[in-house]
Formats: structure tokens, sequence, C-alpha cells
């Protein structure tokens, strides 16, 4: 890459903040000059011919671009660091801090996530248990239709045997009232005969004695 190629990368990419330039044959702290526009923060140049022809090349670019804060893992005091990652805004990040976040989100998460389980077997119990009441409500109304249904029953034979019981009562009664007045009748007519008989007979006796 030449210089010219970093001024078009500072334009295309204003907020780039870590740039990797390892093993791209720059010779010069002068070919990193159009990063000045750039707000880096981070900058790796192993590999190239600058970090081993120059033993002040660290120092020259720190010099150059006020925003940088390391190059090749070494600060501006000197000290080495593992890599650093920077957020949206440029804000340097503290993994193991992000780590302990996400574990914290994670935790959230995975509670909400228990709690709305809950809710919903909550939810689900509750309507069994409406299903079952209603069931339950279904079946006693059932039961109640029944024992209706049987004393119902129950007492329509109980009338059909009465009102059969009363007739077949007040057959026997007609009957004995019939046999009743036919004997009745039969008496009469017996002493009717025999009324009759005797008056026909005595004018006879009568005559006789007459005689």
């Amino acid at each position: 890459m030449t210089g010219g190629d970093f001024e078009i990368l500072a334009k295309q990419c204003p907020d780039l903040y870590k740039l990797n330039l390892e093993r791209n044959n720059i010779d010069s702290v002068d070919k990193l000059k159009g990063l000045k526009n750039l707000k880096l923060k981070k900058l790796f140049l192993e590999g190239n011919p600058l970090v081993s022809n120059n033993k002040n090349y660290k120092e020259e670019l720190f010099d150059l671009l006020e925003t940088l804060e390391s190059i090749d893992k070494t600060t501006r005091n000197g000290e080495e660091y593992e890599t650093t990652y920077y957020g949206e805004e440029g804000d340097e990040i503290n993994l193991e801090e992000e780590d302990d976040e996400d574990e914290d989100e994670d935790k959230v998460k995975d509670e909400n996530e228990n709690e709305e389980k809950d809710e919903e077997e909550e939810e689900d119990e509750d309507e069994n248990e409406e299903e079952n009441e209603s069931c339950e409500d279904e079946n006693y109304e059932d039961k109640n239709t029944q024992k209706k249904t049987k004393k119902y029953t129950k007492e329509t034979k109980f009338k059909e045997k009465n009102t059969k019981k009363k007739v077949k009562e007040n057959k026997e009664s007609k009957s004995k009232i019939l046999k009743g007045k036919k004997k009745k009748n039969t008496k009469k007519n017996i002493s009717k005969e025999k009324n009759t008989k005797e008056k026909s007979a005595k004018p006879k006796s009568y005559k006789k004695q007459k005689k």
C-alpha cells in the first residue's frame, strides 16, 4: 500500500480506529502520513521493512498520529498489552466486564424465559381446571337430568299403576253393583211369580168350597 491508498482509506473510513497493516512492504513512516486524518487507536505493522529497519518507528508514529494509543501491542508508555477491543463509538471495551454483562444478560433472559414458561404453565393449569370444572358441571347437570328423568319415570309409572288400580277397582265395583242388581231383580221376579201362582190357586180352592 502507498501513501495515496491511506488517504483514500481515511476518506472512505473516517471512523476507523483499528488497522492491521502487517506484511504490506511498508518501509518508511512517511508512507503512513495519510493516516493522520483517521482517529486510529491501534496499529499493527509487524512483518514490514519499517519494523526491522527503524528501531524508533513507534516513537515517530506516536508523534505523527496523535490519537494512536498503541503500535504492535505496545502503548505510548512502552507497556505491552493483550489485544483490546472497542465499541461502536470507539470506547475501549473490557472483555471481562463484557463477559460478566453477557452472563448477567443471559441470566436475566433465562429468568424471563423461565417466568414466561411458569406463567404459560399456570395458564394451562387454569385452563385445564376450568375445563375440568366445566366437565364436572356438565356431568353434574347430566346426573341431575338423569335423576330427574328417573324420578319422572317412577312418578309416571306410579301414576299409571294407580290409574290402572282405580280403573280395576271401578270395574270391580260396577261389576258388584250389577251383580247385586241382577240378584235383586231375580228375587223380585221369583217373588212375583210366586205371588201370581198363589193368586191363581186361591180362586179354585174357593170355588170348590162353595160347591
